[in-house]
């Protein structure tokens, strides 16, 4: 879709950065700037600005940044026609577009497409005599209709062949089919999911984009997800997010179960704030995203050893971005569905309202597994709490950890401090080298002075009339420096001063990135007038320099030529003229 230009433009004047980039990130006045825990990358300390001045944002943590509309397609996973519908709507905006290539009508055709088939596999439970036997199943487990309503639960025919053959009727390609990945690679007319309880997976949009299925034969693989696809990556995801979102943001806590039915347990219980991730163990990704709605996260997994474990990675993950962990403890071999099924709903909710602390439940894991008496199995229990307490960002909270261990373990506080500082001393080194990686990515040691007066410009653009009446884009040397010249002569011309527009004109990422990093600095903004005359009285004087050698060297092979005398004058007059400038910008440069 290609969105006319005036109806970014208009987008751009109504959409407040600060409002927008607020409602998913908490930030704090720092200056003229707002400052918040980015939330693209795991960090504690705030490095992520947003400039309410020039509508940007930029991470100096881990270099993401860009206007309104790159902070929509980053968060919410979007395209920039997405993007732009999504703020049209927020700001009263209306967004018609043109088609494009094709990718967005593609998209808009898959969303459809998973519409249709989440109420035909609905309407098949509720309706379908071939659907009894899952119905019986999901009434057996305590489920009512309501909450199967709630979350569009449907079946998929026993059949593997109903589904291509139902929507080729309704007029779908095989071609567009399999992009789906509601069909088998192999076999393209056989249907993914079949005979199987279906639960449908939605963006933050509430459009369903993919989906989990239940095998109602006990022969099959019991749970299946959808492969990725355009709209779908299982690690950005999480189940039942978008009907728990407000009552996450409501309570500012979420319970995190491990599947499907235990997320429709805790809804049906009272507990409408709970989700799942997507057939994995906890990501990165999905606990940034939890970090955007809740400030406390409670652990429900199973009961179970590989439920412990889920849990012990979890709590790292969770501790590391400084959300606060909880663990809820359930009787052994059982999950929230299970609960629910043999106790009912309040039985569920009382077990949840009972948690524990991170720490607690991970010495009392650990401990269940060996003999704390012995040395070894102090130091296994040391060991399994070690990475935990390793990312505490709190001093206090980590030596206040440590106490707790020593205490538990029966053992003096300063050997388990000098083991854990000795064990930390090498997981440092790593995340130096590590940190020194990510800082290299955008290296700003080689900043000459054509790019220092181009960033600064580029900072400061009212000041490009000036610029471009003292220097011309040929006396830039450096190519990234001619780059930015030649966006803000575009913008020039089309009278745009957006720092949207001009990003949009620098064809190098790393170039477009130090705009960016730039222009969420002060580096430029003090005392720009002054910074600017003397960067361009520099980069003038370097041209000129670079032109008088390359005279001399003409000049040279000119006298070597018997009819070179016209030439010669010519350029005798060029290097009088270059000579006279160089002696005034230094006679300026001396005053």
């Amino acid at each position: 879709m290609r969105i006319p230009d005036s109806v970014i433009d208009e987008i751009s004047r109504r959409a407040d950065i600060a409002d927008v980039v607020g409602s998913y990130v908490t930030l704090r006045k720092d200056g003229a700037r707002l400052k918040g825990l980015c939330p693209f990358h795991t960090e504690k300390t705030p490095s992520f600005k947003v400039n309410p001045a020039n509508g940007t944002f930029y991470c100096f943590g881990c270099g993401k940044g860009g206007s309104v509309f790159t902070f929509v397609m980053e968060i919410e996973k979007m395209t920039f026609p997405e993007a732009a519908a999504h703020l049209g709507e927020k700001y009263g905006v209306a967004v018609e577009a043109e088609p494009d290539d094709g990718k967005a009508a593609h998209r808009k055709a898959l969303i459809e497409l998973f519409a249709r088939v989440t109420g035909s596999f609905s309407h098949i439970l509720h309706n379908s005599a071939s659907a009894a036997s899952a119905r019986q199943y999901l009434e057996d487990r305590g489920f009512t209709d309501t909450t199967l309503s709630e979350f569009q639960v449907g079946y998929a025919p026993r059949n593997p062949g109903w589904l291509a053959s139902f929507l080729g009727k309704k007029g779908y390609t095989r071609e567009f089919l399999a992009t789906s990945g509601l069909f088998s690679r192999n076999y393209p007319g056989r249907a993914l999911f079949y005979d199987r309880i279906m639960f449908p997976i939605y963006s933050s949009r509430g459009e369903c984009i993919a989906f989990g299925g239940r095998a109602m034969n006990p022969e099959a693989p019991k749970y299946i997800n959808s492969p990725e696809t355009e709209l779908y990556s299982k690690s950005r995801q999480m189940f039942g997010l978008f009907q728990a979102r407000h009552e996450i943001r409501k309570s500012d806590s979420v319970f995190v179960v491990e599947g499907y039915l235990d997320v429709l347990a805790m809804w049906q219980s009272g507990l409408p704030n709970a989700v799942a991730p997507l057939g994995t163990a906890l990501t990165e990704s999905q606990v940034q995203l939890l970090r955007r709605f809740a400030g406390t996260v409670v652990l429900v997994f199973d009961s179970d050893s590989a439920g412990a474990r889920a849990t012990s990675r979890a709590a790292v993950l969770l501790e590391k971005v400084g959300i606060e962990t909880r663990v809820c403890l359930l009787p052994r071999g059982d999950d929230p569905a299970d609960i629910m099924k043999k106790s009912g709903p309040d039985e569920l909710k009382k077990h949840c309202t009972y948690t524990i602390n991170t720490l607690e439940f991970l010495v009392n894991d650990a401990a269940s597994r060996t003999d704390i008496a012995s040395p070894d199995g102090k130091a296994f229990v040391f060991d399994a709490v070690f990475p935990y307490i390793n990312v505490m960002d709190s001093e206090v909270k980590r030596e206040g950890s440590l106490a707790v261990v020593s205490d538990l373990l029966g053992v003096n506080p300063d050997a388990v401090m000098h083991d854990f500082r000795k064990r930390r001393r090498g997981t440092s080194e790593n995340a130096r080298e590590s940190q020194a990686k990510v800082n290299t990515k955008a290296d700003e040691s080689n900043i000459n002075h054509d790019l220092f007066l181009m960033l600064a410009t580029a900072v400061n653009r009212e000041f490009f009339p000036y610029v471009r009446s003292r220097i011309e884009c040929a006396d830039l040397e450096d190519r990234r420096s001619r780059d930015v010249f030649i966006a803000l002569e575009e913008c020039f011309r089309r009278h745009d001063d957006s720092l949207d527009r001009l990003l949009e004109r620098i064809d190098e990422p790393e170039t477009r990135e130090l705009v960016l990093r730039k222009s969420s600095s002060d580096e430029y903004s003090v005392n720009a007038k002054q910074l600017i005359e003397d960067a361009v009285k520099w980069v003038r004087r370097e041209s000129l320099e670079r032109k008088q050698k390359k005279l001399d060297a003409q000049l040279r092979r000119a006298r070597s030529d018997s009819d070179g005398r016209i030439e010669i004058e010519k350029l005798l007059q060029d290097k009088i003229d270059i000579d006279m400038e160089l002696k005034r910008l230094k006679v300026i440069a001396h005053d």
